[in-house]
């Protein structure tokens, strides 16, 4: 089974090369080495899919995601990430 969780990564800070997506994470309480978010599925301000984490650069202290965009959508203003997580069986 799996859990899904909704929370927010951060803000649209500018084009990179290829049209790809760099994103200001501000949320700090994302634990980068339990969950890592490469591969997973972003989303807007409406939830919908906008694109996925191709990479997570820059320092410990203010860390960037580097998002592959699908095709035909503008960079939202406010950026979420779809978690998946498996549930254990007790």
């Amino acid at each position: 089974m799996r859990k899904v969780r909704i929370i927010e990564l951060g803000h649209f800070y500018k084009y990179t090369l290829k049209n790809k997506w760099l994103i200001k994470i501000e949320n700090k309480n994302i634990n980068f080495i339990k969950n890592d978010p490469i591969g997973f599925v972003v989303l807007d301000e409406n939830k919908q899919r906008v694109g996925k984490v191709l990479d997570i650069i820059g320092n410990v202290n203010s860390p960037y995601a580097l998002i592959e965009p699908f095709p035909h959508y503008n960079p939202p203003k406010e950026v979420y990430i779809e978690l998946v997580e498996k549930v254990r069986r007790k």
